[in-house]
């Protein structure tokens, strides 16, 4: 319906530019003589007075529309014996621009509620973020807190909540970045060869060796520690 409308006036205002556009040019302009032999031809004449009539019937319509149409500032929410339970558009806007607010870190610029008297109610808030905001996340929050919060003060009268972000008072980023410190490591460096060379050798690993393998008639095993054999490059002092 609100489609229809729009299309219909934006015909009323073409056609009342055209008609007007048309008659003008024969008092006015360098095209006087051309615009009223223009009229002598029958279709355009004809055309010409469509349009003035799609024109003046649109006139008519929104005169009509102006004198009789009312503006209701309150909702009737619900309807009792003997009374009605009536909320009015300001209350509305207030409860909402509350619900904006309340964690301080967004303004309710601009708050509209459009409703008819037994209509449904359609909110749409302008909200200013104080800094820089998730838009998704946080614009997904506030319109559930304000669906839930307002249906409980419309009732089912509540049709739609709209949300328009505007520009933040300070830009800030969005994401932090953790900080991030490189750590070095000392490389281990390797002895060079003279040192070592210089370095004192080990002391070998001594390993008993058998002597004598035990019998039937010596059961004893006489075992003795083997000498190192010498290292080479080293000789007895």
């Amino acid at each position: 319906m609100h489609g229809l409308k729009k299309l219909l006036r934006i015909v009323f205002a073409v056609a009342g530019l055209l008609s007007i556009a048309a008659l003008g040019l024969t008092v006015f302009g360098p095209w006087t003589s051309q615009a009223l032999a223009l009229f002598r031809m029958s279709w355009y004449s004809y055309l010409v007075q469509a349009l003035m009539a799609i024109a003046v019937v649109g006139l008519l319509v929104n005169l009509a529309q102006g004198i009789f149409s009312r503006k209701h500032d309150s909702v009737v929410i619900d309807s009792l014996e003997g009374g009605q339970i009536v909320i009015t558009r300001d209350a509305i806007a207030s409860q909402a621009a509350h619900i904006i607010e309340a964690d301080g870190t967004c303004t309710a610029q601009d708050v509209r509620v459009s409703a008819k008297r037994k209509g449904h109610v359609k909110v749409a808030i302008k909200v200013l973020p104080h800094a820089s905001v998730d838009v998704v996340g946080k614009g997904q929050s506030l319109h559930e807190q304000l669906v839930r919060d307002l249906s409980a003060l419309c009732g089912n009268h509540l049709e739609s909540v709209s949300l328009e972000f505007l520009q933040p008072e300070t830009a800030t980023d969005l994401v932090q970045e953790a900080s991030y410190e490189p750590v070095y490591e000392e490389p281990a460096y390797e002895a060079s060869y003279e040192q070592a060379q210089l370095a004192p050798a080990a002391d070998p690993v001594v390993e008993p060796a058998v002597v004598q393998a035990a019998t039937a008639d010596n059961p004893t095993m006489i075992i003795e520690p083997s000498v190192p054999a010498p290292v080479a490059g080293q000789e007895e002092a």
